[in-house]
């Protein structure tokens, strides 16, 4: 009796069996009268090998359905897994794209965290050449968290930063900036250039204009009135004996808007000598005052209100002083009294 030992593979399982052949006829399964028993169907190839349904190459290895190359691993090309694996990770070091775009989003999100948004900008333009030109702009921060930006004054069509002003709010907290520089003379009767304000994140831009000669906004006689800024007037000429220079404000405090009328001011021959030539200024400051500079008067205008104080107007005209008038209006004073309105509203709600 002879012993045939066999291995078959089905799948991913190994099977050994042992057979015993022998005189075997016909009858009892020996179809070539060989002495050896016909192996079932699965044998394709007559090797004595199993090939099973799913073994296409004939190598007693299963296939399967994805195992196109016949050499018993699942095709990369089908396996899905292994496809997503890919996809996710495609430089093979186990980070997937979506931390790429975890870390752009956190990038995104750090450039919103503090953003300075220019929300309001004017100047004092026109003035005149050697005059100081200044720039008022409302800055709120627009980001999510607090912060501190330099707020820069660009000046040119050769852009110069001429100013800056370092400024820290909260978020969603807004105030207002003012920057200036000292005007050139033009180049010819007028020149035009452009000034922007630029927190970094954002940025406004206005055209201003500088005249030749003293660019004021207004003139009454031999006087030159300019309104420089919401704080701050002068008025320049020869004054003689009895000759006024008084200024109006507008403010607000907690119980909202108030003014005055020609609090602050001289009276020449009475409050300083006569006959003056020269330059009165006006400017909100820490309490009330008059001061004699040679040809300059100083006049410290009263802060009146918590949130603000601006100067309204001039009277220099006698007559508008006997009925409380004003004879040079501030051209700015309504927006400069839109400003400290906003402050008000938002702290008390009004």
């Amino acid at each position: 009796m002879e012993r045939r030992t066999f291995i078959a593979t089905t799948g991913t399982g190994i099977g050994i069996g042992v057979g015993v052949a022998g005189c075997l006829n016909a009858d009892d399964g020996s179809s070539e009268g060989n002495g050896t028993t016909e192996l079932e169907d699965d044998d394709e190839d007559g090797d004595g090998t199993a090939n099973g349904d799913d073994d296409e190459d004939g190598d007693g290895t299963a296939n399967g359905d994805d195992d196109e190359g016949g050499n018993g691993t699942r095709d990369e090309g089908d396996d899905e897994d292994t496809t997503e694996s890919t996809t996710d990770d495609a430089d093979g070091t186990g980070d997937d794209e979506n931390t790429e775009s975890d870390e752009t989003s956190d990038d995104a999100d750090e450039s919103v965290s503090t953003s300075f948004e220019v929300t309001a900008m004017r100047t004092t333009s026109p003035v005149g050449g050697g005059e100081r030109l200044e720039v008022v702009a409302r800055v709120e921060n627009v980001g999510y968290e607090s912060g501190t930006a330099d707020i820069d004054l660009v000046v040119g069509h050769d852009p110069t930063i001429e100013d800056s002003q370092t400024l820290t709010l909260e978020s969603g907290e807004s105030s207002t900036v003012t920057l200036g520089f000292q005007a050139g003379e033009p180049a010819g009767d007028v020149e035009e250039f452009p000034v922007r304000v630029d927190t970094g994140t954002d940025e406004a831009v206005e055209t201003v204009v500088v005249e030749a000669g003293d660019g004021a906004d207004d003139d009454s006689g031999d006087e030159s009135v300019t309104f420089e800024s919401c704080t701050r007037a002068t008025v320049s000429g020869s004054f003689e004996d009895g000759d006024v220079a008084y200024a109006s404000t507008g403010f607000y405090d907690r119980a909202g808007f108030g003014n005055t009328l020609m609090e602050d001011g001289v009276t020449v021959g009475d409050d300083v000598d006569a006959p003056f030539s020269g330059t009165i200024v006006f400017e909100i400051g820490d309490g009330q005052g008059v001061a004699e500079n040679g040809d300059e008067i100083v006049v410290t205008v009263g802060d009146y209100g918590e949130y603000g104080t601006v100067i309204g107007g001039l009277t220099t005209d006698p007559d508008d002083y006997m009925v409380a008038g004003i004879t040079h209006g501030n051209p700015h004073a309504e927006e400069c009294l839109e400003e400290i309105e906003s402050e008000w509203a938002d702290d008390t709600g009004g």
